[in-house]
């Protein structure tokens, strides 16, 4: 029996549709392999972050991490290289000490990944000066003693780098959320191999990865900027004046931003919950303290500033989203915080960094985000040729 007409034009336009179909398959696929390719997380490593039995975590023994920056921090791509201990190195010279006469550990800031290794400080003094540094994002105190602990070097300069959210009570990852938390350290340092690991880093680096993402939901919800009326309410200046603290809302007191604006304040502003966070902290600085005491060593400890703490710094991170709210125009000073820590430990000197930093910056007429990176809010390049500058005439 002969097919109708119409059955014809079915079969014949369902042959087209098919063939067109693996003509499109075979063009899709062939795009992302050549994607893939050119895509330089290619060469990341399967794992990035490790768990220690020495520390909580750090980046894996011996691995690549690939970091591509936002086009408004410059785009460029930052190869980080790492030694058996997690260790950021030089990539020219993957030998390199991991232990020096001068030793700075910190959190992101002295990570600094999204800056290349030779244009870190450390990277920049390093090549005429004995100096070495480790750090790792969200790393707290306890993460810096046990950084010493596991060093345990004599005789040298340790440089202890803090972020006023160590000393929160409001994040998770301060002195004051990780005993709430009590995390075990336990030994992990596996880097997963074998084709389904390939295959997933395919996928996660593939075109169709991206258009899927672009139809997912954010859950979080961006805050409101506090009003012009309060801007100036927590420089140094108004350090004394806790009424500014009543006009934040709700919702802004439930955020890290928040604690960034009570340690603006002098301590006769602070709730009982922040007190108790702080002098948490303060106990493991007089621990880091006694360690290196122990090891006749020396210990420098200095505050870092946030973008935050300057006008038209980290003007895209410092606002319109989950965290915080702060306009460009805001100052939020850390020297109220400095100086409490150094009123509960007379031993200690506490370097901080936001009265260098305002020096330079006071000194420039065009200065948006030249030292804040704009969406990541770390140090850029020109803060590290300036802290370069800086530690090469004290050490």
């Amino acid at each position: 029996m002969k097919n109708s007409p119409s059955i014809k034009s079915f079969l014949n336009l369902s042959k087209i549709i098919i063939v067109n179909f693996f003509i499109f398959c075979f063009l899709w696929l062939s795009l992302e392999i050549f994607m893939f390719l050119k895509n330089p997380l290619i060469k990341e490593s399967n794992r990035i972050t490790c768990n220690y039995d020495w520390i909580l975590y750090n980046y894996c023994p011996d691995i690549i991490d690939i970091r591509i920056n936002s086009k408004s921090d410059g785009g460029e791509v930052i190869e980080i290289h790492t030694n058996e201990i997690g260790q950021r190195v030089n990539p020219n010279n993957k030998k390199t000490k991991n232990i020096n006469e001068n030793f700075f550990i910190g959190d992101s800031f002295i990570q600094s990944d999204e800056i290349a290794y030779e244009n870190t400080f450390y990277g920049i003094l390093s090549n005429e000066k004995s100096i070495s540094a480790i750090g790792y994002s969200s790393w707290n105190l306890f993460q810096y003693k046990d950084v010493i602990k596991k060093i345990k070097k004599r005789d040298i300069n340790y440089h202890i780098f803090m972020m006023p959210n160590d000393f929160s009570p409001l994040y998770e990852r301060s002195v004051y959320g990780e005993i709430l938390d009590s995390p075990l350290k336990i030994e992990d340092v596996n880097i997963p191999t074998g084709w389904d690991i390939e295959l997933k880093k395919f996928y996660n680096l593939s075109l169709l990865k991206k258009f899927l993402n672009l139809f997912e939901n954010s859950s979080s919800q961006d805050l409101k900027i506090t009003p012009s009326m309060i801007t100036g309410g927590f420089n140094e200046e108004n350090s004394d004046n806790c009424l500014y603290l009543d006009k934040i809302s709700d919702t802004q007191k439930n955020s890290l931003g928040y604690d960034y604006l009570v340690f603006s304040k002098t301590d006769n502003c602070w709730e009982e919950l922040h007190l108790n966070a702080v002098n948490l902290a303060i106990s493991e600085i007089d621990a880091i303290r006694k360690l290196v005491l122990s090891l006749d060593a020396e210990v420098f400890f200095y505050l870092v500033p946030p973008g935050w703490s300057f006008k038209s710094q980290n003007t895209n991170g410092r606002k319109k989203n989950e965290h915080y709210f702060f306009s460009d125009l805001m100052e939020i000073t850390t020297i109220p915080l400095t100086n409490f820590i150094e009123k509960s430990l007379i031993d200690i000197k506490i370097i901080n960094l936001e009265n260098i930093f305002k020096e330079k910056i006071l000194d420039c007429n065009n200065c948006e985000n030249l030292y804040y990176l704009s969406d990541d809010g770390h140090w850029t390049k020109e803060s590290h040729r300036f802290l370069a500058d800086y530690f090469k005439n004290k050490i």
